[in-house]
């Protein structure tokens, strides 16, 4: 029982950690998406427009 108990307290521990570790994660993620779509948006910004002409046509 008192094993029992322990484990529980353990993983009340670890639980605020994991859900910390998430958070990062998926900010990190989102962080990630974000900075490569304004890298993007620079690339195609510096492209001539006439590839994109060529793309319409």
């Amino acid at each position: 029982m008192l094993n029992h108990a322990k484990s529980v307290v353990y993983g009340f521990s670890l639980f605020p950690r994991l859900v910390g570790f998430e958070f990062v994660g998926k900010f990190a993620s989102v962080g990630a998406v974000f900075r490569t779509l304004v890298l993007w948006r620079w690339k195609f910004r510096e492209l001539p427009q006439s590839i994109f002409g060529q793309a319409r046509g």
